[in-house]
């Protein structure tokens, strides 16, 4: 089944970019995996300057510049990923003519609608500009949704849709809206865009991931705009917004007997289960376990019947056992993505940590020489140095495009701490001492020695006599891209024989 997601707000564009940085571990491939083929991305938000947005897009642009050196069995082709679809209704309307626009610039200036409007909001809000975002008012976002989704019609994101359904059957088809439901921009969209999906495609599917409380809004620190955020964002406030916004889906009918609806959140925070407050990761937007887990389900509920469907975690909120932590099965897909995701953070471990600081030999020791003769011996024989520079090259350039994938499990069991604020981590997916251990080899760059390997149990002495290149291979090899990709399959073949 194809799957086209659509990402509201800035809630929907981060579970876009944790769908993209997930993307690696993805394919299907014997009993691991998720998806069989790319699948369509469309970003549906005002903020493109945000870190989120800037987030979603480096996270698709990332996998393009190191999947054809990635060691899998024929990895998927990069994803489409549409990122200016509001952009496009907003400029129809020609709001965009002025350099930022108003409610003003929405209802007119008839005096009559004027104190109307006055009425639902102050001369602030009135004044405040919409151009890149609602500021967590979906009222004045209703509005303007209700005037650019008028040119719906005339977009990118309908047109995918129409070359999508008629190169394939229907019922091959399905549309997944992303967002929150807590007052953003998705609490803006959700309702008014799924209508008018629904009455242009009656019979296309539609599934909805949408996320409830799981933060708080910190208040501005400058009092000029202080008013615009207080009391907004409070885990019982937020927790309302979320019930309404559920109900009125269902209330609408935008939510019908045949969709598939997920909905995340931290209970902790919902009232009368708990006083404390969990504020998010702040303005960096680390990533986070509900992010992670509507990210998986967005997957999952693809081959499950019509429902409503949530992740209920095992964990015992108020235990203080060591032992009692989030492991993979307990979050959706889990099971078929962590043997994989070990592997391939194993594979940057010893590709950062132990390969490329042997072909670098930064520290120029006699012990590095040796390893770094023999490496050179097997993967670099007979090529001349510029090659042999060139291939040192681009493994230390694959190996900054990867990063990102390590920092967002790294962030993912740093920053979840579901509603804790003492030092308690309950998401365990990785070995905490080994992330540390790796986390710090990589911001080093370096080696002190060549002792043991983050998520390696073997010596580096015994990995180098298990990576076996193929002669016949790295002969033909005409560049030093291919003698890259040689080189990255062996150290994974090596891991493969390790983690079945």
């Amino acid at each position: 089944m194809h799957t086209i997601f659509a990402c509201l707000g800035g809630t929907g564009t981060q579970i876009g970019r944790a769908i993209g940085t997930l993307y690696p571990l993805l394919k299907k491939e014997n009993d691991e995996g998720l998806i069989d083929e790319p699948f369509d991305m469309f970003i549906v938000d005002k903020d493109t300057n945000s870190g989120i947005f800037k987030g979603c897009v480096g996270a698709r642009d990332r996998y393009e510049q190191c999947y054809k050196a990635l060691p899998f069995n024929e990895p998927l082709e990069p994803f489409y990923l549409g990122h200016d679809v509001y952009q496009e209704l907003q400029g129809a309307t020609g709001l965009l003519r002025d350099s930022i626009y108003t409610l003003k610039n929405i209802i007119g200036e008839d005096k009559f609608v004027l104190e109307l409007a006055s009425m639902c909001w102050n001369e602030e809000k009135i004044g405040e500009s919409l151009r890149d975002g609602n500021n967590r008012d979906p009222s004045r976002g209703a509005l303007d949704a209700a005037v650019c989704l008028n040119n719906l019609d005339q977009s990118s994101f309908y047109m995918k849709i129409d070359k999508i359904i008629s190169e394939r059957s229907l019922d091959q088809v399905r549309l997944v809206i992303l967002g929150g439901a807590t007052g953003g921009m998705g609490s803006s969209l959700i309702v008014p865009l799924v209508k008018r999906i629904n009455a242009k495609y009656p019979q296309l599917r539609v599934d909805l991931v949408i996320l409830g409380t799981y933060f708080t809004i910190p208040q501005r620190e400058d009092e000029q705009n202080k008013s615009s955020v207080d009391n907004i964002g409070t885990s019982k406030d937020s927790f309302y917004r979320a019930s309404d916004q559920l109900k009125e889906l269902y209330q609408e009918k935008v939510v019908t007997n045949e969709s598939r609806v997920y909905y995340a959140a931290i209970p902790e925070l919902d009232p009368g289960v708990s006083g404390d407050v969990f504020e998010k990761n702040g303005a960096d937007r680390r990533a986070h376990l509900v992010e992670l887990c509507a990210a998986l389900a967005a997957f999952e509920i693809a081959d499950k019947k019509p429902g409503f469907y949530q992740t209920v975690l095992s964990y015992n909120f108020q235990s203080t056992e060591a032992g009692n932590v989030v492991r993979w099965d307990d979050i959706p897909g889990g099971n078929k993505i962590h043997k994989k995701a070990l592997r391939f953070m194993s594979l940057l471990s010893l590709l950062s940590c132990r390969i490329y600081p042997v072909l670098d030999n930064a520290e120029k020791s006699a012990e590095i020489a040796k390893h770094r003769s023999e490496l050179i011996n097997r993967y670099f024989k007979k090529k001349d140095q510029e090659t042999i520079d060139a291939a040192i090259t681009a493994l230390r350039a694959w190996l900054q495009i990867t990063e990102p994938y390590f920092t967002f499990w790294d962030n993912i069991q740093e920053y979840s701490k579901l509603g804790f604020k003492d030092s308690r981590n309950p998401v365990l997916f990785f070995d905490r001492e080994q992330m540390a251990k790796l986390k710090e080899e990589l911001a080093s760059r370096q080696m002190s020695k060549l002792g043991s390997i983050p998520f390696i149990k073997e010596k580096w002495s015994d990995i180098l006599g298990n990576l076996k290149p193929d002669a016949k291979k790295i002969a033909a090899a005409s560049d030093s891209t291919e003698l890259l990709k040689l080189l990255i399959q062996d150290v994974y073949r090596y891991i493969l024989n390790d983690i079945k």
